[in-house]
């Protein structure tokens, strides 16, 4: 019998617990797939106005528990609230910030890092190395303004390789935000 110390036993139990809500909403989403269409949001949309703001706020914030990427959600953020383009990348960009904060402080406590360490050693002393140079946030840049990288991926390298949050914060800022309004100026054309 294994004997693990109550730090260990608290990562489990935050790990196991995020898991299991996480595969929680996700079942519930393949059992309900119509929840997130854009027609049956713009249905709810017509019946229920006062709720629109809130749903789509706590919409934003769910996502970034879930990992989900922030891009679906400026465009349905561009389809509810076509006369707020600039409001809805400012929220947008705040649940994609919110996101890299939370990846970022809480990287360590989940207790992955262990498990990259061991089955990816060199990779994870490669981007470590990378993450501890002065052009480490050109990196942060690039890596944010691609669309098919998770930005999380990188919020939770840089919070393992320690690399300073404020420069984190504003390559992740230099990366989405330009991308965003990108997004919301070229989306005007087809919403």
């Amino acid at each position: 019998m294994t004997i693990f110390s109550a730090s260990e036993r608290i990562k489990r139990f935050l790990a196991r617990g995020w898991s299991v809500v996480i595969i929680v909403i996700l079942i519930f989403l393949i059992l309900n797939p119509d929840i997130l269409s854009v027609s049956f949001l713009l249905e709810k949309v017509k019946d229920n106005p006062q709720f629109v703001w809130p749903l789509y706020l706590a919409m934003l914030i769910v996502r970034v528990f879930l990992m989900l990427p922030p891009t679906p959600f400026l465009f349905l953020g561009l389809v509810l609230f076509p006369g707020y383009r600039l409001l809805t990348v400012f929220l947008v960009m705040s649940s994609a910030l919110l996101s890299a904060a939370f990846f970022y402080f809480f990287a360590g406590k989940m207790g992955w890092y262990n498990y990259f360490l061991k089955h990816y050693p060199k990779q994870t002393e490669h981007i470590e190395t990378a993450l501890h140079r002065p052009q480490a946030v050109l990196l942060i840049v690039a890596w944010s303004f691609l669309p098919i990288a998770p930005t999380d991926l990188i919020c939770y390298a840089a919070g393992m390789a320690r690399m300073p949050f404020r420069l984190l914060i504003i390559g992740v800022i230099l990366g989405q935000f330009p991308l965003m309004l990108l997004y919301a100026y070229l989306g005007a054309l087809f919403f």
